[in-house]
């Protein structure tokens, strides 16, 4: 059970890593560049009226931008993925979205329609994907040094008292104290 729990926190912490490296990228290239991705349902029937849902996510200028929303329906509308890219001055979301009066740097806003918009900082994504591999880089330490205080090789594990010069299971010359 121990082990089963080891392997699932170093799987956690390597997508947590991921995560965190993606985000960061993303964080750097927003300021570049401007993606959305946007995915429109399609024409859905809601009581008499006809209409288009829409869910987009945009990065800009440092951002993330998620947002969800019923539209008047356009001609032959179907569902469909679509990825635009632009430049960041041609978006939106400029540093007037992170207006203190708008909700400062997290802020949600609903529309008369159903519609609702998020908007949040990357850094708030890539400051909680690092969570994980912090806590899996002072365990790996604590545990490093709790083997070196029970005379037990920092690599492995191995009980070092009968051969304190070098570890018989991986080969490991322990420092010297």
């Amino acid at each position: 059970m121990k082990r089963l729990r080891r392997w699932l926190f170093n799987g956690l912490t390597a997508t947590s890593l991921l995560l965190c490296v993606a985000s960061f990228a993303i964080w750097v290239r927003s300021y570049f560049v401007s993606d959305e991705l946007s995915y429109t349902l399609g024409q859905i029937y809601q009581s008499t009226r006809q209409i288009d849902e829409s869910t987009d996510v945009m990065s800009a200028n440092g951002k993330i931008m998620v947002s969800h929303g019923v539209y008047a329906p356009t001609t032959n509308s179907t569902p469909q993925w679509s990825l635009s890219r632009f430049s960041p001055e041609e978006s939106f979301m400029g540093p007037e979205a992170l207006n203190p009066m708008n909700g400062g740097p997290f802020s949600l806003q609903k529309d008369s329609s159903g519609g609702s918009t998020l908007l949040f900082p990357i850094w708030a994504i890539a400051s909680v994907t690092t969570c994980l591999p912090a806590a899996w880089l002072f365990d790996f330490f604590l545990r490093r040094k709790r083997r070196r205080a029970r005379e037990l090789c920092a690599t492995c594990g191995y009980d070092l008292r009968a051969t304190p010069d070098r570890c018989p299971e991986c080969g490991t010359i322990p420092p010297k104290k």
